[in-house]
């Protein structure tokens, strides 16, 4: 590094990402997240807080029709995307990334919705999956063409989304679920 430092690298990450695995919430997340991908045709992923930002941990494709790329490892900005909005939305680190009648309505409908906004003709639609304290632990986040994937925060992906993420918070203790 510039620093003189040393950098964290790919067998970093690797290793990260390889322990996280082996975290019983990742696991639930990830079993919620190829159920969605394979029933809506849409690609999911888990993302959660990391040192370098909101981090995409994994990422479950659709078996048939078209997929959007996502990479494990992705960075999210906070404002342009549906998993970085759902950040910004529930955790108070980020309070002031958005502002603050867009966090209660994203709050309030229970998903973050980007319609092409983040890459045109891709639409996303991210939910919160709440702890036993009721504090944000991940995201759960569709993505897909804007034809097969509606930017409706009332429609039937929105709905599956937002029930996978209440049954991931309900099994890891939260009340509120």
């Amino acid at each position: 590094a510039a620093s003189g430092g040393y950098e964290v690298g790919p067998a970093v990450r690797n290793l990260a990402l390889a322990w996280l695995a082996r975290q019983d919430w990742i696991a639930l997340a990830t079993a919620e997240a190829r159920s969605l991908a394979q029933a809506l045709g849409a690609t999911c992923l888990v993302a959660v807080q990391g040192e370098a930002g909101v981090t995409a941990v994994r990422v479950c494709q659709p078996g048939q029709g078209v997929s959007v790329g996502v990479v494990e490892g992705a960075l999210f900005d906070l404002q342009t995307s549906a998993t970085g909005r759902v950040f910004a939305a529930w955790s108070d680190a980020h309070a002031g990334a958005l502002p603050a009648l867009q966090r209660e309505q994203i709050r309030w409908r229970g998903v973050a919705v980007v319609e092409g906004e983040y890459a045109a003709g891709i639409n996303a639609l991210g939910a919160p999956v709440f702890d036993a304290q009721g504090q944000l632990l991940l995201a759960l986040t569709l993505v897909g063409p804007a034809a097969s994937l509606p930017a409706d925060a009332d429609g039937e992906a929105a709905q599956a989304l937002r029930a996978a993420c209440q049954r991931i918070s309900a099994a890891l203790g939260w009340p509120g679920a």
